[in-house]
């Protein structure tokens, strides 16, 4: 099948927005397309099945914020850089910046600090 689709036959286009019209298509274009259109699934649900290997995507910080160090966090919170570590995923206020870097907000540290001393 013509990526543009033969006179009086809908193109690939026309067919994802109007997926009924592949009922106009001569069987043997209806067979050629549906294998293309099985390599593409193949290739889409490789491409979605690697979700979350990818390296992570930084979280975004308010311009008002800060992001501390390893070192300036672990002082503020009396803490370990090792515990920081150990604990990143857990704490609200980590902000992962690459697969082996985290970051810590300074005004996202400061509200969980009230809210457990509260």
């Amino acid at each position: 099948m013509a990526d543009r689709g033969r006179p009086g036959q809908p193109s690939p286009i026309e067919l994802l927005d109007a997926p009924a019209r592949a009922l106009e298509l001569p069987v043997h274009e209806a067979t050629m397309l549906l294998a293309r259109i099985g390599a593409l699934e193949a290739v889409l649900r490789a491409r979605l099945g690697a979700i979350g290997t990818e390296e992570p995507q930084p979280q975004p910080v308010a311009a008002s914020d800060r992001l501390l160090t390893a070192d300036e966090a672990a002082r503020r919170l009396a803490m370990s850089k090792r515990w920081l570590y150990a604990n990143a995923s857990t704490l609200p206020f980590a902000r992962r910046v690459s697969r082996r870097s985290v970051r810590f907000s300074e005004r996202e540290l400061e509200h969980w600090q009230l809210r457990r001393k509260a």
